[in-house]
């Protein structure tokens, strides 16, 4: 009961940003329950906001090696990784769960994008559309794939279909300012980028 009232804290505080003592907090569990893997995923975590990530990624792997289906550790591993630049490894560990995974998806086509494999990162997107179309970043990053594919049409229609999940997203915003002023929707392109700019001063 100890145990489970001390990792409810820890993800409170976690939840609320106050990362060091959440670190602390997990730290402490891992001693006093070493086989739940949840105290090193919420460590890695809490190191990752704290820009250590050789020290997040030691932990989520950890995570994993207790429990190879947590998932949410695997998802926070895929993203450590593709934020430290080591995307082939961060395709490793997403690739088993691409058929029904549509987290996993996005961040195969991330570590793809990263890699110039723009083919291969449009597969995967459209992947992580299909078993959920409506997320959101998963539609902005198809849209950006399909925009440096050169199909515009698509990629505006990308966009659309994450602005009416996500009205005020700036990144959507500036993103599908570009293929609209490349189709000459000049008036529409310069409203997005406004809007954008609004978004960021409220």
């Amino acid at each position: 009961m100890i145990a489970s009232r001390d990792l409810g804290i820890a993800t409170s505080y976690l939840n609320s940003g106050a990362y060091k003592p959440a670190l602390k907090i997990a730290k402490r569990l891992q001693k006093t329950t070493p086989r739940d893997p949840q105290p090193f995923n919420i460590a890695g975590i809490c190191l990752s906001a704290m820009n250590k990530v050789p020290e997040a990624i030691a932990q989520f792997q950890r995570a994993m090696k207790i429990d190879p289906g947590f998932i949410d550790a695997r998802h926070n591993l895929a993203q450590t990784l593709i934020l430290a630049g080591r995307h082939v490894q961060a395709i490793k560990i997403v690739e088993p769960l691409r058929d029904s995974d549509p987290t996993a998806c996005f961040f195969l086509a991330q570590a793809h994008v990263h890699l110039g494999d723009l083919t291969a990162a449009e597969v995967a997107i459209n992947q992580a559309v299909t078993l959920r179309p409506s997320f959101a970043p998963a539609q902005n990053l198809r849209g950006l794939i399909l925009a440096n594919l050169g199909e515009e049409t698509d990629a505006i229609a990308a966009y659309e279909a994450a602005l009416s999940l996500d009205p005020n997203n700036v990144e959507t915003l500036v993103n599908i300012s570009l293929p609209l002023a490349r189709q000459n929707r000049h008036a529409e392109g310069h409203e997005m980028v406004e809007r954008a700019v609004c978004e960021c001063w409220t």
